[in-house]
């Protein structure tokens, strides 16, 4: 999917204008019965919790993300998941770390990429351009955003495929894509013990 100047922000306000979009009724609320973790190398994991007693029946996500660069360097969000929010979410540019000037300026003049200098969040020593919705006056967070919008996908598939309404608390820590499904697979199969409990 290309990436415009908001992301993938258009094409989900595309969907959500025009209607397209398939509620899903029907499933039975669940949590685990026991918190479950998944360890990966390079120190990353994946940790599911069932919700406190008396807290409201919803999954909260739980990211976190560490990386090199001091304009970015450790960030952590908690995240209900909503469609208003999600919207918004999805507005969040991916990073682009040590394009040289040159090299955007040879890309903003070909008629074939549609790149402009606002397709990405352009990181060096410092954010080359933030954008005012992504900061807080102290450091920027557009990048945990963009993550966010992926950490939502994996626990939509386990989800959809076990006709189930998870809740609780999904946190995430230096995990990408590969080691998610992972665990997703994991709990699909029951390995480990993993047990779904229904909630009243």
């Amino acid at each position: 999917m290309p990436s415009f100047d908001n992301c993938n922000g258009p094409f989900l306000q595309k969907i959500a204008d025009d209607g397209v979009i398939r509620k899903i009724t029907g499933f039975e609320t669940v949590a685990v019965e026991q918190p479950t973790a998944y360890t990966f190398s390079g120190g990353g994991y994946i940790i599911v919790k069932p919700p406190k007693q008396g807290q409201e029946k919803k999954l909260i996500l739980d990211h976190q993300i560490d990386y090199p660069q001091n304009a970015i360097g450790k960030q952590r969000m908690e995240y209900d998941v909503r469609p208003e929010s999600y919207l918004f979410l999805a507005t969040a540019r991916p990073l682009a770390v040590g394009i040289k000037s040159s090299i955007m300026a040879i890309l903003e003049k070909s008629p074939y990429f549609g790149f402009t200098r606002n397709n990405a969040l352009y990181v060096n020593d410092r954010i080359v351009n933030p954008r005012e919705e992504f900061s807080d006056g102290e450091f920027n967070w557009e990048i945990l955003a963009h993550e966010m919008v992926d950490r939502v996908v994996p626990p939509t598939i386990l989800e959809e495929s076990l006709e189930i309404n998870l809740v609780g608390r999904w946190t995430t820590s230096r995990v990408g894509h590969d080691q998610e499904m992972q665990a997703v697979k994991a709990m699909f199969q029951g390995d480990g013990g993993v047990i779904f409990t229904p909630l009243k």
